[in-house]
């Protein structure tokens, strides 16, 4: 028996729904489950182009071909009058090479979804101005980060980063807002965004608790786990900081993932306590929170600390000021708890030597932002290339020029090849230029401004959707304090980053219709 239209729209929808949730599931491994990754960035686009098929016309193909054609060729056309330049860094045939065979398949994916007419994310875009402006916003966004690769001083390796993080996670958005149709699939996506990022935050507390005490006691375990692993958990010994060679801070590649995840899943506790009202599941809610804050603290990551306490605290000011105090006097007990690696490093934060000696984490960033500023002076309309890779390889010739600039004794040169700005602005100013950082923070204005209209104007029957509101405002918030030590749209933690970002705009849509319980009723 054949199957009907509608079912196969559903089959479809599996696709592109678990092909989401098996990218959720590996995001805090990182790199070590890179086929996985994979395998779910595959069946979210089989199911993609599953869909568009069923609603194949002559006009949706035209303007599919159309629109590729014409966006294809201005890219090439950007790149070719780039490599004329006295200081071209590239040739013109690399970069329609690795476009060829890098992205150019994502490309028409991503025109295929926009003008899907029969997908929920088409009526959004065609109905609703908010949710037409921020995704159009993000668009141009995204069109600058592939110019910018195209453009790139090494095209292969920015086109390839732009590939595997899917440029950068445009198209991931667009699925996920297609995705959460209803507020009961958003309540799923949050949960489970919650249970998967405070099993991780919670194992990656056991990895550092295990490598602290073996590396103190001696243990032959944590020799035998971390032999052929280039890695290190941060613990402390006197005034100074001791990095252990271990197992990467498992599940995560560095302690500041760590503290990006914590802070992450600290906020989407706040939203999952808005959610429910029963005692037992709040106190599931509290554990998993309580994992992801101790995560934040065991990792070092000062950003992270000054983030997750900003952003929780911005969610009790939004909901009810007096636990403020509450909230007050839970820091100040967990800071006579926590361990005296942490203790000093919250306390060297207002130390001079902090910001004057390159051994120390701060000046290091001070450096790091001086080498940025650089290379955006020097490539200020598409920047250096998006990726890694690209910044390591330029960041000791800028670095060198910031030390003729300022040559401060005390601060002497970083010995250390960065990858990034440690800075979410800096890094999209210096990689992709500066009107791409100008979308990048228009989009996030217009996100903020909408969500706070929404919370200022919530339905009169959903007790509920203020606090799920503030949390949405406080997640955004603090995503951003972290974004300004640390370069955290990259990894696991910048998928999540933006689907998180994608549930925000689904929501902004869903809001206009009639709520429904996020509750089942009791029986």
């Amino acid at each position: 028996m054949a199957l009907s239209k509608n079912s196969y729209y559903r089959g479809f929808d599996w696709f592109i729904q678990f092909g989401l949730l098996t990218l959720l599931l590996v995001a805090p491994f990182e790199d070590r489950a890179i086929s996985l990754y994979q395998i779910g960035q595959a069946m979210a686009l089989i199911g993609l182009v599953g869909r568009c098929a069923m609603d194949y016309s002559k006009a949706y193909f035209i303007r599919v071909a159309v629109s590729f054609v014409l966006l294809s060729a201005f890219l090439i056309a950007v790149a070719f009058v780039g490599s004329l330049g006295e200081t071209a860094p590239y040739a013109f045939a690399d970069s329609v090479k690795a476009f060829a065979s890098e992205y150019l398949l994502l490309l028409l994916a991503t025109i295929l979804i926009v003008y899907h007419r029969q997908s929920v994310l088409y009526e959004r875009i065609a109905s609703h101005p908010k949710i037409l402006a921020i995704l159009g916003v993000l668009g141009v966004y995204w069109l600058f980060t592939l110019l910018s690769a195209m453009t790139s001083l090494d095209p292969g390796e920015s086109l390839r980063a732009v590939r595997k993080e899917i440029g950068p996670y445009f198209i991931v958005v667009l699925l996920a807002i297609e995705a959460i149709k209803t507020w009961t699939r958003l309540r799923r996506f949050i949960i489970l965004a919650f249970i998967v990022g405070a099993v991780a935050c919670l194992v990656g507390c056991l990895v550092y608790v295990f490598y602290s005490l073996a590396d103190r006691w001696d243990w032959p375990a944590a020799t035998w786990l971390s032999e052929g692993r280039d890695g290190w958990i941060r613990t402390h010994e006197g005034a100074e900081d001791i990095d252990i060679r271990a197992l990467l801070q498992f599940p995560f590649d560095h302690h500041n993932r760590l503290g990006s995840f914590g802070v992450i899943v600290t906020m989407l506790s706040l939203a999952c306590l808005s959610m429910f009202r029963s005692w037992k599941l709040r106190s599931w809610i509290l554990a998993g929170g309580a994992a992801a804050f101790i995560a934040v603290v065991l990792s070092g990551t000062r950003g992270a600390m000054i983030a997750a306490v900003l952003g929780v605290t911005l969610f009790i000011l939004m909901n009810n000021w007096r636990y403020v105090f509450v909230f007050a006097a839970a820091l100040v007990l967990g800071y006579l708890v926590a361990p005296e690696t942490n203790q000093e490093r919250v306390r060297r934060i207002f130390q001079q030597e902090q910001w004057s000696t390159t051994h120390y984490n701060i000046a290091r960033r001070l450096w790091m932002a001086w080498a940025a500023q650089e290379m955006v002076s020097d490539y200020p309309v598409f920047g250096i290339g998006y990726g890694s890779e690209v910044f390591k390889d330029v960041y000791f010739t800028y670095r060198d020029r910031v030390f003729e600039k300022h040559p401060i004794p005390e601060l002497g040169q970083d010995p250390e090849n960065k990858s990034h700005a440690h800075n979410n602005f800096l890094q999209i100013a210096a990689g992709s230029g500066l009107p791409a950082l100008i979308l990048y923070l228009f989009f996030n204005i217009l996100l903020a401004i909408a969500l706070i209209w929404r919370w200022l104007r919530p339905p009169i029957d959903a007790p509920w959707f203020r606090p799920f509101m503030a949390f949405q405002i406080s997640l955004l918030f603090a995503i951003h304090v972290y974004g300004m030590t640390n370069y955290s749209l990259r990894g696991g933690a910048g998928l999540y980053i933006w689907l998180l970002m994608a549930a925000m705009i689904a929501s902004l849509q869903m809001s206009a219709q009639p709520v429904v319980p996020l509750e089942r009723p009791k029986k």
